[in-house]
């Protein structure tokens, strides 16, 4: 016969979602105040991770319930990705992958996209509709490898999310994943900040540069489509285009910004200043003695 105790997590739950999330609380807040106070009290009780083994980080609760608290969270209209960092925790569970703490969703959300994971561990592929991506630190990815199904968990900041909200305003998202663009803007910022690499100074970063080549080389970087037999990476054409893309997005004025702002005994403003070649250099000069 059952219990009182029978619905004690739900029961627990509910106890939080009215002292935290009630919608009085929720509507007089401003700037979605009142979700991180919830969430600590959530992770104190380890609802968040329920579905996941203690050796893995988590609580482990039965599924039955897990889907009474979320049942107990539906009837408030929980705007916090509660239901999504449950899932992601099994589904990493299954892959035997211990959870972050922290909120996280899952990808792909819709049974037409595609998650590639190459042979070297990356992934490519675009995911729409992600709930609370934006407002989360980590994604659970299932992805396709040459194997089969494959489980990773990749950090939320590396990768392209584009604005979006359904009809709650909670964001709903497309998530780009592409971890070998992260991997070269952050050189390219090092190389910049460093002062090694300048698109616009001529043996800067560019072709002339030995010791920036030798760099780029070892990263893999250069005949990165080349089978790995012949010293390449058999990486895909597409991310063969990312590296040159990058170099011709990369702004170094943007890295110069903070250090003239330091140097600065103005108000802080930072000017967009771009270092010409010198060809342009001699080009604007003549322009000046000409007019």
């Amino acid at each position: 016969m059952a219990g009182e105790s029978d619905h004690i997590v739900a029961e627990m739950a509910a106890r939080i979602f009215t002292d935290l999330a009630d919608p009085q609380t929720v509507t007089a807040a401003k700037h979605d105040t009142w979700k991180a106070p919830l969430w600590h009290a959530l992770s104190e009780v380890g609802l968040p991770l329920a579905w996941v083994p203690e050796t893995l980080g988590g609580s482990r609760i039965s599924l039955t319930e897990g889907f009474e608290v979320l049942g107990v969270a539906g009837r408030f209209a929980l705007g916090v990705p509660l239901a999504e960092t449950l899932i992601a925790g099994w589904l990493l569970a299954r892959a035997g992958l211990e959870a972050p703490q922290g909120a996280m969703t899952v990808a792909p959300a819709r049974p037409l996209d595609r998650i590639q994971c190459n042979a070297n561990g990356t992934l490519q592929g675009r995911a729409a509709a992600v709930p609370f991506a934006r407002d989360t630190g980590h994604i659970a990815v299932l992805a396709e490898g040459d194997a089969g199904a494959v489980v990773t968990l990749v950090k939320t900041k590396d990768c392209r999310l584009s604005n979006g909200a359904n009809l709650a305003h909670e964001p709903l998202n497309a998530v780009s994943f592409d971890t070998l663009r992260a991997e070269v803007r952050a050189f390219l910022a090092e190389e910049g900040a460093a002062g090694t690499f300048d698109p616009y100074r001529p043996g800067h970063g560019d072709s002339h540069n030995r010791d920036f080549s030798q760099r780029v080389g070892a990263k893999g970087w250069i005949g990165i489509t080349w089978p790995k037999q012949y010293g390449g990476r058999q990486r895909s054409f597409l991310e063969r285009y990312v590296v040159p893309e990058e170099y011709g997005r990369f702004d170094p004025s943007t890295l110069r910004c903070s250090v003239e702002r330091r140097a600065s005994k103005g108000d802080g403003h930072c000017a967009r200043a771009v270092n010409r070649s010198s060809f342009e250099a001699r080009v604007l000069a003549h322009a000046r003695a000409s007019g």
